[in-house]
């Protein structure tokens, strides 16, 4: 349900509802011990359900500085159901069903269209409840564990601007904080694979059959975890270059609007480490003779299995428009 309200003439307030409900219906047969083991006497599986509901309330409200340039805000509140592995023990037995992980998202915001430029920015702050992450080791099944909450807070620029005739030259920029928060969590702990700020910068060319675009993406430091323990990885900077070439078919014949592409990824075909799962387990901080629950260090060693960018890679495609006769 959404109700919109324009205040003045200037300014519309909208508020909406919605209500999500998810089911979850599936057999769990016997397996080697390491789950759900053995079924109950007499049964050949256990048969599990879960139900999960969240009300999910947003609102709006956006205001013309100028007939180009809008001002908003907006609140919305979303959710994330757990995975089904959360029913992987012993006989399938969940003594307490968990609840969805609820989002709650603060975002203000503007955007400016001139005749040769477009501009927009915004900041925003996401409370994050207790999510699930994973860990997946060496030739292993994941394992989740349910994360402490998380706040992220940060800002966007974006803008496109037409240079002249046909190129146009495109930027934009993140910064953000996305750190852990909670009774017992150590603050200025990062989440996992989000980094603190991020460049985009394009060029783009379209005259009469042909687009050209090459655009630069640079993703800022990151931490990876190992296992429960947090920021056991430091993830360096990294910049990617894709190219990409199209020709379309403008004619009056039947393949009018046949389209052939050309894509490069990753150009100038760099090698990054994007992600690494340790080897060596995560040592525990000891604090006053107890080993710690968050604080611990990971040594580095020759068998962990790290995650590169995929080498250059060319694509090409034909897409064809199939037009009636004329």
């Amino acid at each position: 349900m959404e109700y919109s309200y324009r205040a003045i003439q200037r300014l519309t307030v909208t508020g909406g509802f919605k209500y999500a409900y998810y089911t979850q219906d599936f057999t769990q047969y016997p397996d080697n011990g390491k789950t759900i083991g053995t079924p109950p006497a007499g049964a050949s599986s256990v048969f599990n359900h879960a139900g999960y509901s969240s009300p999910l309330p947003d609102a709006s409200a956006n205001y013309r500085i100028l007939p180009n340039w809008p001002a908003y805000a907006q609140f919305a509140q979303g959710s994330v159901i757990p995975p089904s592995s959360v029913f992987d023990v012993k006989s399938g037995a969940v003594e307490t069903l968990p609840k969805p992980a609820r989002t709650t998202a603060y975002q203000a915001g503007t955007v400016l269209k001139l005749k040769r430029v477009m501009f927009d920015g915004d900041v925003y702050r996401i409370k994050f409840q207790n999510a699930y992450t994973s860990f997946t080791p060496p030739n292993g099944a994941p394992i989740y564990f349910l994360n402490p909450d998380s706040i992220t807070i940060g800002g966007e620029l974006e803008t496109n601007v037409s240079l002249t005739r046909g190129l146009s030259l495109y930027a934009n920029g993140s910064v953000g904080r996305a750190q852990y928060t909670g009774a017992g969590v150590p603050s200025g702990f990062w989440v996992a694979n989000t980094p603190s700020y991020t460049q985009g910068l394009g060029l783009t060319y379209q005259q009469r059959n042909f687009d050209l675009g090459i655009f630069q993406k640079r993703i800022g430091p990151m931490w990876n975890d190992n296992k429960s323990y947090h920021n056991q990885v430091a993830i360096d900077p990294f910049t990617m270059v894709n190219l990409f070439l199209n020709y379309t078919i403008r004619n009056s014949t039947r393949f009018d609007q046949t389209k052939i592409g050309s894509s490069f990824n990753n150009l100038l075909n760099s090698e990054n480490t994007i992600g690494v799962t340790p080897a060596n387990a995560a040592v525990p901080v000891s604090i006053g003779g107890t080993n710690s629950t968050y604080l611990a260090n990971t040594t580095p060693a020759g068998g962990d299995l790290l995650t590169l960018t995929p080498g250059r890679s060319v694509m090409l495609s034909v897409t064809f428009g199939l037009q009636r006769n004329r």
